[in-house]
């Protein structure tokens, strides 16, 4: 929605549903009339837009009958707008005329119907907005005469029938009038008003008229003189995460808009708390991470409250650390606590559970790629001096890997995990004992942000053989792993969207797993009392403190929204709230906003699982110079545990909103991209290969990558000549970004970064003058950059020269 320039001197004209009251008392003593604009001001919908109700309409028993889709819905009205201005002068119509538009044969009866089928529906999505009720009832106790002014093609009768059934019946008795737009055959803007002034015999002057639509509910009672006021309902930082939002509802679910319609769940509690939203913090926390926790909360405490009416009594448990804030959104929903919090980390619920050769080889299979012997070590629970003669023995063999497995499957090795692990877990059993007062026979329920259910996987088994304690897992995401359907439940899982979406999601979910932690270090172990023990790394407190705020906020998102639908009756399913979620995450990992970006730029990912990793979540310039490098390529690039960062969607929505699509459509609908599929953009280096007294001139085809810079690859080989680029004879100015020898066998994979080394201080320059920022000025049509030949003794190479024509 548009903001409008003009300022009135006399009083605000743009007002949120929050200024309802200040404007209502500045102009007390100056009207006789409160006149209110109808739909998206005192009713508002459950739907995103007003033609989402169609997609719901579409598959009413009759419309459904007569294949009359929402397109057509859509279309019918608009043609029989168009059919009636040439026939009348006036576009407005009823229902009436938009269905035989498209049917000019209904019977009267089945006309009647399709109105009622349409009138039904729109009672289900409508409700009374709250803060326009509150104004009615003020301007009711000051004197004033309330009326509704519409555009609609709804008739007056079926307006207030609308209206009865949505509006409590003490703010419908204080309605004197309602004025439809399809009654008189006059829109707002084209003349209607003329006919309330006449009808209530009032001057312009004495009027108030208060709407969300600019011209139709401002310009044009302005013109008349009469008092009017521009309802936003959001400010633009919230409007900017909706719209965003929106554009990827359809790489969500496809289904939107074309099966069924797309629900609203927050839009109106965002809209009375908007003129609180206007911090980043706010905007994440409240706006963002509300929207996704709300649906968890309200999933979780219905899951306990189903298996307590089975006659079950199941004991929550939030695992943290990233439980912590799903915890507190319960405990926010409800008002009290709901469960207890423990600290099981994957690298303890791991440790408990190596009890045959079985469970080891399942862990080393998903871990021994990494080559992180150490870490594998730790979680193998070997004491630091064997492993450290056990990782030196691997070490000096041609196949570490090989190695390491076949070291840990001597007996001694083995037998010294069991006994590690089985005394691990009773440690953990003492914890889980003091913190949640288990005890044989107990349902444990652990809840979690989930994914693959790890935790749940590893402990169950080793639990219940041992200490008779049954767990059931409730999580936010449950992928599709082997039993993910028999004592597992997630709020967003594949029985309903599909597995490529899911994992997408959960392929960047590390930034929600941040802003969902608690302020504490990750548990490695508990001793014999059961008391945990931490490992040493920590998040640095700048980001604690600004976790802090934003979890303040997602947590008075709750509360307001459990303010805001108790107060207007919604009780939203929860199939609509968990794709609400759906959607919301998908826009924070791939169209954060640029004050999102700011606020989160200093975030880090630590890993734990036996080590001390600690990975940013993001780096906008690390990001830009891999994509100037590498192009759209930098996505499978920076694994290692130098470059690692988390969220490069982030990085890609800095550098362009058509890479974070790129990037969506990958993950989403499996495209198979090539690096030469990117771009048809390349331009021509005439270069000089010099070997001995031979030399030969050939043309060198540079690929463009980012931000106007092109990557120019040379295979070396061994190294033995030297590569002469004449760029005098294409560039009087240009700027040089990098130049990097590459080992063959490392280029384009995940440790490109580890192997590249950069050999710009090796290049001789000829002719050419050296600027600030590396621009580089050709003196001479001849002149050039020479890389020498044998820089490397050995190995294959290749030569990047990555740098952006200027001139």
């Amino acid at each position: 929605m548009n903001s409008l320039s003009v300022q009135d001197t006399e009083v605000k004209q743009q007002i949120f549903t929050a200024e309802f009251t200040d404007l209502l008392t500045s102009y007390t003593d100056k009207i006789a009339v409160l006149s209110l604009d109808c739909f998206d001001t005192l009713l508002w919908r459950k739907t995103k837009t007003p033609s989402d109700v169609f997609f719901a309409l579409q598959n009413e028993p009759l419309f459904k009958e007569l294949g009359f889709t929402a397109i057509m819905r859509i279309q019918a009205e608009s043609q029989a707008r168009k059919m009636r201005f040439l026939e009348t002068g006036s576009s407005e119509v009823t229902l009436d005329n938009i269905y035989r538009e498209h049917f000019p044969n209904l019977s009267d009866v089945t006309l009647t119907k399709l109105i009622e089928e349409e009138m039904m529906l729109e009672k289900i999505m409508c409700y009374g907005f709250p803060d326009t009720i509150t104004l009615i009832d003020k301007a009711y106790a000051l004197g004033l005469k309330i009326i509704i002014v519409s555009d609609t093609y709804f008739t007056q009768a079926q307006l207030l029938a609308l209206l009865q059934a949505t509006v409590p019946t003490t703010t419908i008795e204080k309605i004197s009038h309602i004025f439809c737009s399809s009654d008189y055959k006059k829109s707002k803007s084209s003349g209607l008003f003329h006919d309330v002034m006449s009808t209530l015999n009032l001057p312009a002057n004495k009027i108030l008229h208060i709407g969300d639509n600019q011209i139709s509910d401002y310009l044009s009672p302005k013109k008349l003189s009469i008092h009017a006021a521009h309802l936003i309902q959001h400010n633009a930082k919230v409007e900017e995460v909706a719209r965003l939002g929106l554009s990827i509802t359809s790489f969500i679910d496809p289904s939107i808009r074309y099966q069924k319609q797309l629900m609203s769940p927050f839009h109106g509690v965002l809209a009375q708390h908007t003129t609180e939203l206007n911090s980043a913090e706010a905007i994440i926390g409240y706006a963002s991470l509300g929207q996704i926790m709300y649906p968890f909360a309200r999933f979780i405490c219905d899951e306990i409250s189903a298996l307590q009416k089975a006659g079950k009594k199941p004991k929550p448990v939030f695992l943290l650390r990233d439980a912590y804030l799903p915890f507190k959104a319960c405990e926010a929903m409800l008002g009290h606590s709901v469960g207890t919090c423990v600290r099981i980390s994957r690298f303890s619920a791991y440790a408990a559970s190596f009890r045959n050769t079985k469970d080891i080889d399942t862990y080393l299979l998903t871990s021994i790629s990494s080559n992180r012997f150490d870490a594998i070590a730790k979680q193998l629970l070997i004491p630091d001096a064997t492993a450290n003669d056990l990782i030196n023995s691997c070490l000096k063999t041609n196949d570490p890997a090989l190695a390491f497995i076949q070291q840990v499957h001597q007996t001694p090795i083995l037998e010294m995990i069991f006994h590690n692990s089985k005394q691990y877990c009773k440690r953990l059993y003492n914890y889980l004992k003091n913190a949640a007062d288990l005890q044989p026979g107990d349902i444990m329920m652990m809840i979690d942000l989930g994914y693959s259910g790890t935790a749940q996987r590893q402990l169950e088994p080793v639990l219940r053989d041992e200490f008779n304690i049954d767990i059931t897992g409730r999580y936010l995401i449950q992928l599709s792993v082997p039993g993910w359907n028999t004592s597992r439940k997630g709020l967003l899982n594949t029985s309903w969207c599909d597995d490529r979406t899911m994992h997408m999601l959960v392929t960047y979910i590390a930034l929600l797993e941040q802003l969902c932690t608690t302020n504490e270090k990750s548990v490695i172990d508990y001793d014999k009392k059961g008391n945990p023990i931490y490992n040493e790394t920590s998040m640095h407190e700048n980001q604690n403190q600004k976790l802090a705020l934003i979890q303040n906020q997602c947590i008075k998102f709750i509360k307001d929204t459990e303010t805001f639908f108790e107060k207007t009756g919604i009780n939203h399913s929860i199939e609509n709230l968990r794709f609400t979620a759906l959607n919301e995450l998908g826009r924070l990992l791939f169209l954060p906003t640029m004050d999102e970006i700011q606020f989160l730029k200093e975030f880090q990912f630590d890993v734990n699982l036996g080590t001390k990793d600690i990975f940013n979540i993001f780096d906008i310039e690390k990001g830009l110079n891999s994509l100037r490098r590498r192009g759209i390529y930098s996505l499978f690039m920076e694994k290692n545990a130098a470059s690692f960062r988390t969220n490069v969607p982030t990085e890609f929505r800095y550098a362009g909103i058509e890479l974070s699509f790129m990037l969506m459509s990958h993950h989403r609908f499996s495209v198979d991209l090539k690096i030469s599929d990117t771009t048809f953009r390349q331009t021509t280096i005439k270069a000089i290969i010099l070997m001995g007294q031979k030399n030969s001139q050939i043309d060198l085809q540079a690929q463009f990558t980012h931000d106007g810079y092109y990557s120019l690859i040379v295979p070396l080989g061994t190294n033995h000549f030297q590569l002469g680029l004449l760029l005098g004879q294409h560039y009087k100015w240009l700027q040089i970004e990098s130049a990097e020898i590459i080992p063959l066998a490392y280029y384009l994979t995940s440790n490109e970064t580890l192997r590249a080394e950069n050999c710009l201080d090796k290049l001789i320059f000829q002719d050419m003058h050296h600027h600030e920022n590396n621009l580089y000025q050709s003196m001479l049509p001849s002149s050039f950059v020479m890389l020498p030949g044998n820089i490397k003794n050995s190995g294959e190479w290749i030569f990047r020269f990555v740098f952006r024509p200027i001139v």
